[in-house]
């Protein structure tokens, strides 16, 4: 599983990626919120969980 991600274009400006990442990391943590909720709803062993992943988010400026 991946977390989603504010994806940005080369030409945005520094304020859009900045605004790309505030968003993204907003995701990351409901996602991660709603998959510990997931877990514990499904009871889900930690041997059984998928695995869910993180996005590196930061376009041309960092």
């Amino acid at each position: 599983m991946m977390c989603l991600d504010y994806c940005t274009h080369p030409d945005d400006s520094y304020e859009t990626n900045i605004f790309s990442v505030e968003v993204t990391i907003d995701w990351a943590k409901r996602c991660k919120r709603e998959y510990e909720r997931q877990l514990l709803m499904r009871k889900i062993p930690p041997e059984k969980r998928p695995l869910l992943f993180a996005i590196i988010q930061g376009g041309s400026f960092f």
